[in-house]
């Protein structure tokens, strides 16, 4: 048996592998450090936005198992998990903002760590994985729904469950073990039970591994996926049909009315106005008209040089790698997918563009983008000249060297790569037999096949042995973490060379992006953190912490704090509840007070919009007695809507009546002893006033009084 040494063309040592990867992984953590960092200043610089006093309102409201909490259609919505969040932040700190800070800091973080795992073990541990995982942690596609706590509580665990469901589908195929069956599904029910949108997350898994065996140049993806994977599609399904069956009980589903046109002006902007410019740290700019949330809005130049730079990676990595033309498709086919449910329930006339372009629906993309970043880097890379080397006679002699020049490595990840290849497999083994960091390899004439040259005597192989330092150096070139390639070395064949950035070009790359992100995150604060809310919260619970017990009535809060179209919801009793006090606000008190727009506590009065008219009796006006209604004419008739009514009264002792319009419900109102007056907030329309006794022996007198708004700007 004759046998060649050959130099070291990749360093196996374990202990040197392992202090690498832990390198690696230490940068990684540092990363997701300077992530948090950022992300807590972009969280401490927002307050409560919206459908947060939505949220915190109820949880100040009900108890944590009541079903109007956790079974609340929310806007179309059905997301338990996060009304039982904001429940616990609520009642650990209610209306204080530092708590959704540390909630949305924790999810993000377990959403960062996912993402890590999920590039280990697409990619392995290798200094490459930083490229897409930086994308991630600082990418603005993710920001606006971080920063608005309602839509981070959809949206973080979202990014989770993909992350996490497609490492564990990975590892599924690749072990078989049933423990990551059982995890990613029950990953899937809890992120289910935040945002509905996570129904997605096992086709995208599917779609991902399918993605690994394709790159991996294995064959019968489809149908291997379908089958080894078969424990964790089949539990997603069950899943996915229990939350239907609750999904759709709680949530009104009716027909989607969209057009074609409105489709076509929704999608453009969401994908070149936002999500493109996003990839490269865009959008550098950011429009907001209040109380709506900021959009992207970044310049012409920026849109087209974006569009370029997309598609010059696409081709580039298209030329460096195989088979990541499918990744890219996939990729795209995503994004359509993402933004198709969103256009479909958000389209109609009164639907503006600016609505795609907030991006808080997509923040998704950016974990599918990172994952095909990460498959892009499995992929083995295009081998453009290998029989051109100088000094190819060794490696026609050791065909286990030419398959280590193409970046190929000895894959054991299954049954059929095994049964296809035992000899080569046989040649890799023989190649790193040796020691000392050298390899020997052996060829009896036993092992020797039709491609084995006949002439390997000891005095070839002494020349073989000569020529190996020539190449042994350009060989180096072709290595990487786990033996891929990463650039083609000018000069080294007849075929034109492909451009692969080294490690200086990609950390010139990345600081560019870093700094174009951490601009456009920047903007965005800017924009974010005007918000009237935090001065009214801020007053108003300074306000009612000294509050002397005479009741509010209800009211709304401002339009800018929470639009009339959440009513009942915009409610002060409901937004400040986790404050208020159980007697704080009533349908009725003896002394009109209101919360202006900045939060304060001030006199009001009643506009005369209408009036009652004199009554009958002298000196008493209208008497109400006994068991019967009075009905006290006004001067003209009132519309359907929220009225407040001054009733001023003689009464000969203290009792309870009840105050409605001709059309609407009765208000159960405290009357005193001797002159009073009350100010009740009644909800109806009609000509008249309904009054009733509710206390036996109680004799009332009524004079005139106005009928009309409540109002602290007179």
């Amino acid at each position: 048996m004759d046998t060649v040494a050959v130099p070291d063309l990749v360093d196996v040592a374990p202990a040197r592998r392992v202090e690498a990867g832990r390198v690696v992984l230490g940068v990684a953590a540092c990363l997701v450090v300077v992530q948090l960092v950022v992300r807590g200043w972009v969280a401490g610089s927002g307050f409560f936005y919206w459908d947060d006093l939505i949220l915190v309102g109820r949880a100040g409201s009900y108890s944590l198992w009541s079903a109007d909490l956790l079974l609340y259609n929310h806007d179309g919505h059905f997301m338990p998990l996060a009304f039982a969040t904001a429940w616990v932040v609520t009642r650990v700190a209610p209306l204080t903002w530092a708590g959704p800070v540390v909630s949305l800091v924790v999810l993000q973080l377990v959403a960062s760590v996912a993402v890590v795992r999920m590039l280990v073990v697409l990619a392995g541990v290798r200094w490459a994985i930083l490229v897409p995982l930086g994308f991630y942690l600082f990418c603005p596609l993710t920001l606006p729904a971080y920063a608005w706590w309602a839509a981070a509580l959809n949206a973080l665990p979202l990014q989770f469950a993909l992350a996490w469901v497609i490492g564990d589908a990975v590892r599924l195929l690749e072990t078989g073990r049933r423990r990551y069956a059982v995890s990613a599904v029950v990953v899937l029910g809890v992120a289910l039970l935040f945002f509905e949108k996570s129904v997605i997350v096992p086709f995208a898994a599917f779609a991902v591994v399918v993605l690994v065996r394709h790159v991996d140049g294995l064959g019968s993806a489809l149908r291997v996926v379908a089958r080894r994977g078969v424990a964790l599609w089949a539990g997603s399904g069950v899943v996915i049909a229990c939350w239907l069956a609750g999904y759709l009980t709680v949530v009104d589903v009716s027909a989607v009315q969209t057009s074609p046109a409105e489709l076509r002006d929704l999608l453009p902007d969401a994908t070149s106005l936002g999500i493109v410019p996003t990839l490269f740290g865009g959008p550098w700019s950011w429009e907001r008209w209040l109380p709506s949330t900021p959009w992207a809005d970044p310049p012409g130049w920026a849109v087209v040089s974006a569009w370029v730079a997309l598609c010059a990676l696409v081709l580039l990595s298209m030329r460096a790698r195989l088979r990541v033309g499918p990744v890219w498709l996939t990729a795209a086919v995503y994004v359509l997918v993402a933004q198709l449910p969103v256009a479909l329930a958000r389209s109609g006339p009164n639907t503006a563009g600016e609505l795609m372009q907030s991006l808080r629906y997509f923040a998704d993309i950016a974990v599918i983008s990172t994952a095909a970043g990460a498959l892009i880097l499995r992929a083995q890379p295009r081998d453009h000249a290998p029989d051109s080397l100088p000094g190819t006679h060794a490696a026609e002699m050791l065909p286990g060297l030419r398959d280590l020049a193409r970046g190929q490595r000895p894959r054991d990840r299954d049954a059929d790569s095994r049964r296809r290849a035992p000899v080569g497999q046989g040649r890799v083994r023989a190649l790193f037999a040796g020691t000392r960091g050298h390899a020997a390899a052996a060829l009896p004439d036993s092992q020797c096949d039709a491609t084995t040259p006949k002439d390997h005597t000891p005095g070839r192989l002494a020349d073989s042995r000569r020529q190996l330092p020539a190449i042994h150096g350009r060989a180096r070139a072709l290595f990487a973490v786990g033996g891929r390639m990463t650039r083609w070395i000018p000069g080294m064949g007849s075929r034109i060379p492909v451009f692969v950035p080294g490690p200086r070009v990609t950390a010139v790359l990345g600081a560019v992006f870093l700094v174009s992100s951490l601009w456009s995150t920047t903007a965005f604060v800017k924009s974010w953190r005007i918000n009237p809310t935090k001065t009214y919260v801020t007053n108003v619970k300074a306000a009612l912490a000294g509050a002397d017990g005479v009741p509010l009535l209800e009211q709304e809060v401002p339009w800018d704090v929470l639009n009339p179209t959440a009513y009942p919801q915009n409610l002060v009793s409901r937004v400040l509840a986790p404050i208020a006090e159980p007697n704080t606000f009533a349908d009725s008190t003896p002394r009109l007070r209101m919360i202006t727009d900045s939060g304060e506590i001030v006199a009001a009065a009643v506009w005369w919009n209408r009036s009652a008219l004199p009554g009958p009796e002298g000196g008493c006006g209208y008497r109400i007695r006994g068991p019967q209604p009075s009905d006290i004419p006004l001067d003209g008739p009132m519309l359907e809507h929220e009225w407040t009514v001054q009733l001023n009264y003689l009464a000969n002792e203290d009792g309870r009546i009840t105050v409605s319009f001709e059309h609407g419900e009765p208000v159960g109102v405290p009357v005193r002893e001797g002159l009073n007056t009350v100010y009740v907030r009644v909800i109806g329309s009609g000509s008249m006033l309904r009054i009733s006794p509710r206390t036996t022996g109680l004799d009332l007198c009524l004079g005139v009084g106005p009928v009309g708004v409540a109002s602290y700007d007179n």
